[in-house]
């Protein structure tokens, strides 16, 4: 099993809002993750091809010790890529903040909701999902956040005057934790099927 890690990736446009990612990674590092930004090509005139493909570039290892967290058009980014993976391969979650697949209002992302996409498969990859979005987002309306957590099966976690989460917000303690009770979760299973072996071995 590999080292707990977060892939964050960005979403769309001259990005501003690193500050509650760079306050993520420095809490996390106390856990132990290692935290990866990853800083997507073209941010003005994304492509989703490029994109999902940039992130296969990447090389991740992706197992239950790797989590994904993802802003705006970077939710729908990393649902893409996990449909691509090999059978049998699962994360050991992902949060996503500010996520949707339907934006008919900006052909520019268009492709991102309208080419297909097998949610199916995002689930089978994605492990446990979690959508936060904020009550009064000024960019992706609520429906489309709640869409989105409709077709991943995913919690859908409400946060407070927090707009789309751009430069203003500092600090998302619901992502952090989501994150920690995800990891905990997932050791618990660990430690299970490790007991059930020793049980059936002896």
């Amino acid at each position: 099993m590999s080292k707990k890690q977060v892939i964050f990736v960005q979403g769309y446009g001259d990005y501003s809002d690193g500050v509650w990612p760079n306050w993520l990674a420095h809490e996390l590092v106390k856990f132990g993750f290692d935290f990866n930004y990853v800083n997507m090509p073209d941010i003005m005139y994304p492509e989703v091809n490029e994109w999902v493909n940039f992130l296969k570039k990447q090389k991740i290892s992706v197992d239950k010790n790797t989590y994904f967290v993802g802003h705006s058009l970077g939710c729908i980014t990393i649902a893409r890529y996990l449909e691509t993976l090999s059978k049998g391969i699962t994360a050991g979650g992902c949060v996503f903040v500010a996520g949707f697949c339907s934006l008919p209002k900006v052909p520019l992302l268009s492709e991102f909701c309208t080419l297909p996409l097998d949610f199916s498969k995002v689930i089978e990859h994605a492990g446990e999902v979690v959508v936060v979005l904020s009550d009064n987002d000024n960019l992706i309306p609520r429906v489309s956040s709640e869409e989105f957590a409709l077709k991943l099966s995913a919690k859908i976690i409400i946060e407070n005057n927090k707009g789309h989460f751009k430069s203003d917000v500092k600090e998302i303690h619901s992502v952090l934790n989501t994150i920690l009770e995800m990891d905990q979760m997932n050791k618990e299973k660990r430690e299970m099927k490790s007991l059930k072996r020793s049980a059936t071995r002896g």
